[in-house]
């Protein structure tokens, strides 16, 4: 069960720093510095890290947020 947990934290971990990294060259690509095609997967990701925070509370909002969330990374 412990395993589980360090797992779950270090997959919420390598996305949020995935999604801070797109931001970043999301907002490099506006300003005309760098070129970034990967938006979907940003916010893809993103929907699949905050179907996270509603967990126990919402647990079918939470499953639509993360399906949601997965379909928009397989379609980018």
């Amino acid at each position: 069960m412990r395993l589980l947990s360090i797992l779950s934290f270090l997959c919420s971990l390598a996305i949020t720093v995935v999604i801070i990294y797109g931001v970043i060259m999301m907002a490099g690509d506006l300003m005309g510095l760098t070129t970034f095609n990967n938006q979907l997967l940003i916010v893809g990701l993103a929907f699949v890290l905050l179907s996270g925070l509603f967990g126990k509370s919402k647990p079918r909002l939470s499953m639509l947020v993360l399906f949601i969330g997965f379909i928009i990374v397989i379609v980018n």
